[in-house]
């Protein structure tokens, strides 16, 4: 839990920013757009499921380019802590960012 300056407690709320995936989603140009086709296999319909097969770039979408992308010895996204990602955003940045937000 964080505490302000005064110790009280924060309460804290996470946004997902993500782009949801789907078709004519943002994708770098020059990269294959993506597709998303409902599988229609026998066996898949004989056992009551629905199964899609997803065709897109790695560039599609919201994501993040860790080290090893561009810089040899780079570090995988995996070695990177989660709490890295999750940054604090106050309310009254939002309201001076937002007005009447």
């Amino acid at each position: 839990m964080r505490r302000n300056e005064k110790g009280k407690e924060l309460e804290m709320t996470l946004i997902d920013l993500s782009f949801t995936i789907e078709e004519g989603m943002p994708v770098y140009p020059g990269d294959v757009q993506t597709k998303i086709r409902k599988l229609s296999e026998p066996q898949i319909i004989e056992a009551g499921c629905v199964a899609h097969n997803i065709t897109m770039s790695l560039h599609a979408g919201t994501h993040i380019e860790s080290s090893a992308h561009s810089i040899p010895g780079g570090k995988m996204l995996s070695e990177y802590p989660l709490k890295i990602f999750i940054i604090p955003f106050a309310k009254n940045m939002c309201e001076e960012l937002i007005p009447n937000g």
